[in-house]
């Protein structure tokens, strides 16, 4: 009997990035701003920790995985041009997983759903980049 191939590491984070990013959008267009918050820092993390299980690099099991991502900018094997975004990227990924904390347990503090209505578009925009860009790399590596 044959056995089936199971889809890499990696790609299997990444996909998991794609299908929370696209739960990030559906929230938007619901109008469920909280949803959309936390759903896009769940994408953008599954997307980084997807170019960390191809790089064999370790990350600790936590949300805010910016720390480690930063310190890939010293490595050569990436494209320079990623290189360079690396700092961006890991402040964005910061900032999301701040905000989706609040998203995700802000009603222990009494914030209302609608309180990120204005930060959601930006949310699904910086995890829409970097989704993008983790899985443009993903593909040259």
């Amino acid at each position: 009997m044959k056995k089936d191939k199971v889809p890499e590491r990696s790609q299997l984070a990444l996909k998991r990035a794609q299908n929370w990013l696209q739960s990030a959008q559906r929230g938007k267009e619901d109008q469920r701003w909280d949803d959309c918050v936390y759903n896009a820092q769940m994408a953008a993390e599954q997307a980084i920790k997807a170019l960390f299980l191809k790089l064999g690099i370790y990350y600790k099991r936590i949300h805010d995985v910016s720390d480690t991502f930063r310190q890939m900018t010293e490595k050569e094997d990436l494209p320079k041009t990623f290189r360079e975004q690396i700092p961006k990227i890991a402040d964005r990924m910061e900032e999301l997983t701040e905000q989706r904390n609040l998203a995700g347990y802000g009603f222990e503090e009494g914030i209302n759903p609608d309180y990120f209505q204005e930060y959601a578009p930006i949310a699904l925009e910086w995890a829409t980049d970097i989704v993008r860009t983790v899985r443009k790399v993903l593909q040259n590596l």
